[in-house]
């Protein structure tokens, strides 16, 4: 079998099997194939959370084992609100409202005296 994208498929190996240039990558880590044979040859495949077993022949293929997690997307104001939230739990919202006004006035201070500005 070559150039096939068999992305988060149940794969069945049959003994004596090539795949080449394959994407064979599963979703859970230490995703078992069927395999009818141990005689299996998988070249250049992306084999990303195969369980591979030791008769397999594995030549220039990525073998790794990940969890794939989802990712939130959020927007610079969403994170640094949910970062003061979290900043607050821990250390107190006083200390927090306190930073970040010294901070501020920090930068303000500095963007008013910058000699650059005209």
């Amino acid at each position: 079998m070559r150039n096939r994208n068999l992305l988060f498929t149940d794969v069945d190996a049959k003994d004596g099997e090539e795949f080449i240039d394959c994407n064979l990558a599963q979703k859970k880590a230490h995703t078992k194939l069927k395999c009818f044979g141990s005689k299996v040859k998988f070249v250049n495949c992306n084999l990303t959370n195969v369980e591979l077993w030791p008769e397999a022949e594995v030549i220039n293929c990525l073998t790794v084992h990940a969890d794939i997690v989802e990712v939130v997307e959020m927007t610079d104001v969403q994170y640094l609100n949910a970062k003061f939230e979290e900043l607050s739990k821990e250390f107190g919202v006083g200390l927090i409202k306190q930073v970040v006004s010294s901070k501020f006035d920090l930068v303000a201070k500095k963007v008013v005296s910058n000699d650059n500005i005209r």
